[in-house]
């Protein structure tokens, strides 16, 4: 086998040999009988991964092939396209990290605020006194991500569920309390509007923003 095969397996299977060595070595210590029903799946995980990795071999050996001249410059092109490659692949991972951070962040300063917003709201005050817990359930999301609508618990008995909508202009975050509904998520008619059967009136005070 020569040098290059031995390069687009090794290298280009980095994430699958990799894998299967961290199964093995936390295996050997692990007595969960569980374990080896969920350990395999790491390997699947690897596989987009050696997708990545094994385009990245390939250029590799394609740029070696193709570069003329001796076979030190022939080298030095191979490791020229490795470490651009290797590194607009970094670079791109980093950024995906970044937004993916941004986003989880954005995404737990917003139900914060948004918890705040209810448990401080008049309407749910007139419909439920003042709540002992507000936390917030599931949530609708744009595109990006992002929440547009909050469906907030009220822990009040019988519970009641705050419907918020977020709106988002020139990076600032507001929120507008739709209605408050006695339905569950679950047992609401349609899931397209979460403001159906069981809503209670609300005051003038609904509209306010937070």
């Amino acid at each position: 086998m020569t040098l290059r095969a031995l390069f687009v397996l090794g290298f280009g299977l980095a994430p699958l040999w990799g894998a299967g060595v961290l199964i093995w070595l936390v295996g050997r210590q692990s007595r969960s009988a569980d374990y080896w029903n969920v350990a395999p799946w790491l390997l699947v995980y690897a596989l987009p991964l050696c997708g990545v990795t094994l385009a990245i071999a390939l250029a590799t050996v394609g740029a070696f092939s193709l570069a003329g001249g001796s076979r030190a410059r022939k080298l030095g092109v191979a490791l020229a396209s490795f470490v651009l490659l290797t590194g607009a692949v970094a670079l791109l991972a980093h950024q995906h990290w970044r937004e993916r951070n941004n986003l989880e962040k954005a995404k737990a300063d917003d139900e914060a605020r948004v918890v705040s917003f209810v448990a401080a709201h008049p309407a749910v005050h007139a419909a439920a006194g003042r709540p002992g817990r507000v936390w917030s359930g599931a949530a609708r999301v744009d595109r990006h991500g992002l929440p547009i609508e909050y469906d907030v618990h009220v822990g009040v008995e019988p519970p009641l569920f705050a419907i918020v909508s977020v709106v988002r202009t020139a990076g600032e975050t507001a929120f507008s309390l739709r209605c408050i509904t006695t339905v569950p998520l679950g047992r609401r008619e349609s899931h397209a509007d979460w403001c159906g059967a069981g809503t209670l009136p609300l005051g003038p005070d609904a509209a306010k923003g937070g």
